[in-house]
């Protein structure tokens, strides 16, 4: 029953002499793939829900959510609200491996509702969209709470990082989004379609994050177009991060023209043209600063 509480790779971890010796405060570090899901607009999905009818749906979505999980050698810690944290974390397996079997994950994750809308024949303005951030790193695993009431969990820059990049999924109007910690070890898998997004600021953290976009998931023809304007995009944003605004205005129009569904490439276009009227400071190298989470 308590595994049913407290995934059974958090007892192995946290109790691995038996629950009966499980210590309250017990702390470990670990290098982690961390994933978090979150739906898009979901608070007004929900308000037309009944209450059943919510907790009917939510249990379907987090029912599709946790097998591509499962199946890639991940396992959820937590379901927050209407999302999913989950980590990848073999002891035997090179962390490269986990990094791997997370974005594996999360396509399938993105392909299980594709199902979803399909099954129950959602119109294109009601579609379930859901957004995923990954980032691979070291964190603290151990339990917290009190003696009478503890939870096992991880905490560290690595858990804050992986949520806020799934945040940033709906500035990009991306379906996925890693970090280069990430990235770097899966970079040579030639079966993912990568771009690199932008570098980012995030609350909480001091030193900007190159973030990367995986393709892979997104439907026809964006994904064709998105990997058709690449170099395109590519080029454009080593001319924005050089403050050559009006050849970088050029080259992201022409990745509009491409693909008109470009959320990036849509963004880039609005700064270029705010920064060729209002130049960033001096020491600007391209990061993009996010104050909220």
């Amino acid at each position: 029953v308590f595994e049913k509480f407290v995934p059974k790779e958090f007892i192995k971890r946290i109790a691995p002499d038996g629950l009966e010796f499980l210590k309250f405060g017990k702390a470990d570090t670990d290098f982690i793939s961390i994933l978090f899901c979150d739906i898009r607009s979901f608070t007004s999905l929900s308000e037309k829900m009944s209450p059943q009818e919510l907790v009917d749906f939510l249990n379907d979505f987090f029912k599709r959510m946790t097998e591509p999980i499962s199946n890639n050698k991940g396992f959820v810690d937590k379901f927050i609200g209407d999302g999913v944290m989950a980590l990848f974390s073999i002891p035997e397996e090179p962390n490269a491996a986990d990094a791997l079997n997370s974005v594996i994950a999360a396509i399938s994750m993105q392909q299980q509702i594709d199902s979803f809308n399909k099954d129950n024949k959602m119109a294109e303005e009601k579609r379930l969209r859901i957004g995923i951030g990954i980032h691979s790193g070291p964190v603290i695993i151990g339990t917290v709470g009190s003696e009478e009431r503890m939870e096992s969990t991880v905490t560290g820059d690595t858990v804050n990082l992986a949520s806020r990049l799934e945040g940033l999924t709906k500035f990009y109007r991306s379906k996925i989004l890693i970090s280069q910690s990430t990235y770097e070890f899966i970079d040579s898998e030639s079966s993912f379609e990568f771009r690199e997004l932008d570098l980012v600021k995030v609350k909480g953290k001091d030193e900007p994050v190159t973030i990367f976009e995986v393709c892979n998931s997104d439907r026809e023809p964006i994904r064709e177009q998105k990997l058709g304007s690449q170099e395109n995009f590519a080029e454009a944003l080593k001319d924005y991060r050089s403050q050559k605004w009006t050849a970088a205005i050029t080259k992201f129009k022409n990745c509009l023209k491409q693909c008109p569904e470009d959320g990036a490439a849509e963004l880039y276009l609005e700064r270029c043209k705010f920064f060729k009227e209002t130049p960033p400071p001096k020491d600007w190298k391209g990061e993009q600063v996010f104050t909220q989470k």
